[in-house]
């Protein structure tokens, strides 16, 4: 009798997990989605000057990337080479190549690779050397170079006078936007398995807000860290 009964049971409830599979195998789908409006685009934008700068970056993953104030539009190649554009005209204003530094000798190029910050009158561009560069953003004169204990892929972050650099080891380091000194570092633990990347700090209110390799997201202050 108890054999029959566990039988039925089986039974049943293999025919309500079948019942469920056909439900969900519905060639009907179960959510409609909308159907897209047709529309006639009004404005078709137009290309008003366009200009190259280095080769890429090839297989090398990078974070570089241009960014813009109100005058000028400053972009960087990987080996080294920064050049500030009119943003109106695209006309050349200035060009730098950093590549053959004295420091650079043993890497074979700058490797640019987190950047570019414009804040005031100053750039900051990182590297996969583990330097931070400072320029001046009207003339592209070196104004400082700092050696920070890590990969910069980042862009730096910058408020109030600091330099904030997410390196790839975890650290939170603050540089002296004037001199490049730095003024404290944060060291974080780093998971045994990372992606290769670092997260661009934000900075709001006095605080760095950043996210980790461990998945958590993290405050601490601009001050003192």
């Amino acid at each position: 009798m108890k054999h029959r009964i566990k039988k039925l049971v089986c039974i049943g409830i293999s025919a309500f997990v079948l019942n469920g599979c056909s439900v969900f195998s519905s060639e009907k789908d179960v959510v409609e989605m909308a159907e897209l409006p047709v529309f006639d685009a009004t404005y078709q934008p137009k290309i008003a000057w366009s200009q190259n700068i280095g080769s890429g970056v090839e297989t090398y993953f990078s974070q570089l990337q241009p960014n813009a104030d109100e005058n000028s539009l400053y972009v960087a190649s990987r080996e080294g080479l920064i050049k500030a554009f009119s943003v109106d005209t695209g006309k050349l204003k200035w060009s730098v190549d950093l590549s053959k530094i004295k420091n650079n000798r043993l890497n074979r190029s700058a490797r640019f690779s987190g950047g570019i910050t414009v804040a005031d009158d100053m750039l900051f561009i990182g590297t996969e050397n583990a330097q931070v560069f400072s320029l001046d953003k009207y003339t592209g004169d070196l104004l400082w170079l700092a050696q920070v204990r890590g990969e910069v892929l980042a862009q730096p972050a910058y408020s109030m006078g600091i330099v904030v650099i997410h390196t790839t080891r975890g650290d939170l380091t603050a540089l002296d936007s004037l001199t490049g000194k730095e003024l404290w570092t944060l060291s974080n633990k780093l998971p045994k398995l990372t992606l290769r990347g670092s997260s661009t700090p934000v900075i709001e209110q006095g605080a760095i807000v950043y996210g980790r390799a461990d998945g958590f997201i993290a405050t601490t202050l601009l001050k003192n860290g």
